[in-house]
């Protein structure tokens, strides 16, 4: 697999269609925004993967947080992680039951 590229795309609300700039890359899909404090539901997470496999292969995909979550209070990185993660399975089940 090629190069791996990080693409922010909570934060900055950004539009899925960016990843089809990125032809063969692995993608970190930053789905977790973590200049807010406001905790992201799995649906929500979910909701950011699907848009990105529209256009990206599943295996390219990688679900991962804007950026670090070290400037977060604690207990909110721990949400925002484990609803990234709650959102991944509800994809990964989804693909897995195709």
């Amino acid at each position: 697999m090629a190069y791996k590229m990080t693409i922010r795309l909570a934060e900055p609300d950004l539009s899925a269609c960016v990843l089809a700039m990125l032809p063969g890359k692995a993608i970190r899909l930053g789905v977790i925004n973590v200049g807010s404090d406001a905790i992201e539901t799995p649906a929500e997470v979910a909701g950011r993967l699907r848009s990105a496999l529209e256009i990206v292969q599943a295996h390219r995909l990688m679900a991962a947080p804007d950026c670090g979550c070290a400037a977060l209070p604690r207990d909110v990185a721990r949400a925002k992680l484990n609803a990234m993660v709650a959102g991944a399975k509800l994809v990964r089940a989804d693909l897995e039951n195709r």
